[in-house]
C-alpha cells in the first residue's frame, strides 16, 4: 500500500523541500530553517504523493500495460483505499503548509487543485501536461521561499528543476507510448512520433546545459557551483543526450528517466555548494 506514495520520490521531495528553504536562507542552518524546512518538505512530499495517487487511480487501465506491477493494476490495493490515501495526503499536506503561513497554504491548496486538474484533463494535451508537471516540480523552490518570505534565491533552482523535469516528462512519455496508444492518451510521442520526441528531449537538454552555467556567469553562485556543474552535471547531461539518441527499447527510456532524477539531485547539490 505504501508503494502508492512512491517512497523514493516521497523522500526526494521531502529533502528537496527542506533544501528549498535552506537555499532561500542563503545556506544558513538556523532554527527557522529547520522549522520551515521540515514543514515545507513534509507538505511538498504529501502533496506530491497525493498527485501520484490520483494519477494512478485515473490511469489504472493504462498501467495494466505500462506498469502492471503497481499496486492498483496488480490488485494489491483497491481504488477505495487509494482514494482515502489521496484525501489523507492532500489534507495533511495543506495542513503542514498552513503551519508555515497563509501564503504557503494558498500555494499548497492551489497546487493540489491544479495537480488534480492535470491528472483528469491536462495530461491528455500534448506538452501542456508535461509543462504543468514540470512547473510544479520547480514550484517547490518557490514554495520553500514563501515560508521565509525570501524569493531572491528561488529563480535559478526553479528554472533548473523545470527544465530537467521537462526532459524527463518527454522521456517518460516515450517509455509509456505502448499503453498510452492503447488507451488513446494524446501525449507528444503518440501524436507526433518517437523521433520528434527524441529531438525535443535533446534540444531541451542542450538548452539546460547552457542554462546551468548562467548563474555563475552572472555571479549569482560561487566557484564551487561551477566546479560541481562542470565535473558532474554537465557531463551527465551530455551522456543523457548520447543515450537519448541511441534509445530503442522501453528499458532504455526508463534508464534515461532514472538518470535524469539523479542529475536533478546533483544540480541541487551544486546550488547548495555555490550559495
Amino acid at each position: 500500500m505504501l508503494t502508492l506514495f512512491r517512497p523514493l520520490n516521497f523522500l526526494i521531495t521531502l529533502i528537496t523541500g527542506f533544501i528549498a528553504v535552506l537555499i532561500a536562507e542563503n545556506g544558513e542552518l538556523t532554527h527557522a530553517t529547520l522549522y520551515f524546512g521540515v514543514l515545507t518538505g513534509v507538505s511538498a512530499a504529501l502533496i506530491g504523493a497525493g498527485g501520484n495517487i490520483i494519477n494512478d487511480i485515473l490511469d489504472v487501465e493504462i498501467d495494466r500495460i505500462n506498469r502492471p506491477d503497481r499496486p492498483l493494476p496488480a490488485g494489491k490495493v483497491t481504488v477505495t483505499t487509494a482514494t482515502r490515501l489521496y484525501i489523507f495526503s492532500k489534507m495533511f499536506g495543506i495542513f503542514f503548509a498552513a503551519m508555515a503561513g497563509i501564503i504557503p497554504a494558498l500555494i499548497a491548496a492551489a497546487s493540489s487543485f491544479i495537480i488534480f486538474f492535470y491528472s483528469y484533463f491536462l495530461k491528455n494535451i500534448p506538452l501542456v501536461g508535461n509543462f504543468t508537471v514540470s512547473v510544479f516540480t520547480g514550484m517547490v523552490f518557490i514554495f520553500g521561499a514563501s515560508t521565509v518570505n525570501n524569493y531572491s534565491n528561488a529563480l535559478f533552482p526553479f528554472i533548473f528543476a523545470f527544465m530537467i523535469n521537462m526532459v524527463r516528462e518527454v522521456v517518460k512519455d516515450v517509455e509509456d507510448i505502448e499503453g498510452d496508444t492503447a488507451e488513446n492518451v494524446r501525449t507528444f510521442p503518440v501524436i507526433f512520433g518517437v523521433e520528434p520526441a527524441r529531438k525535443l528531449a535533446v534540444i531541451i537538454t542542450l538548452l539546460l546545459i547552457t542554462v546551468t552555467f548562467v548563474p555563475f556567469l552572472l555571479q549569482v553562485y560561487r566557484i564551487e557551483y561551477l566546479v560541481v556543474i562542470a565535473v558532474s552535471v554537465a557531463p551527465a547531461l551530455i551522456s543523457v543526450i548520447r543515450d537519448t539518441t541511441r534509445a530503442k527499447e522501453k528499458k532504455d527510456w526508463g534508464r534515461i528517466s532514472g538518470h535524469l532524477k539523479l542529475i536533478m539531485i546533483l544540480g541541487i547539490l551544486a546550488i547548495i555548494a555555490g550559495i
